[in-house]
């Protein structure tokens, strides 16, 4: 209910970054790992930025991008031909998706504050 805090690790002129756990529907390529890093791709008539990408398994990746328009991974891969089966943000900065104060996973649906240290890291 913040929406200034929300602007700030949300409004891609921040440059946070946000980290992706992304399933597609067929065996990546490294013409498709490239095209999705190299900052090539025009979503919106523009080029998006430059991202972070290292496959994981034949049909999974990770990427870390530093902007946020709307639904960017998903059209980035159709853009190439590809279809985002699965996709789950597993960080916003410093703040990791899973990670409670307890160290136990946060089941899906719940919330915890953040931590100040937490809070630091997104100034």
């Amino acid at each position: 209910n913040d929406g200034k805090f929300v602007y700030s690790i949300a409004g891609s002129e921040f440059k946070l970054e946000k980290e992706y756990i992304v399933r597609v529907n067929k065996p990546l390529t490294a013409n498709y790992l490239r095209m999705q890093s190299n900052g090539t791709i025009k979503l919106d008539g523009k080029h998006v930025r430059c991202a972070k990408v290292i496959a994981i398994n034949e049909t999974t990746y990770k990427i870390i991008l530093t902007e946020g328009i709307n639904r960017q991974i998903r059209r980035m891969a159709e853009n190439q031909g590809y279809k985002v089966l699965d996709l789950e943000r597993v960080r916003i900065g410093a703040i990791k998706n899973h990670a409670s104060i307890a160290g136990d996973f946060l089941p899906v649906g719940r919330w915890r504050d953040l931590t100040a240290l937490e809070l630091k890291t997104l100034d």
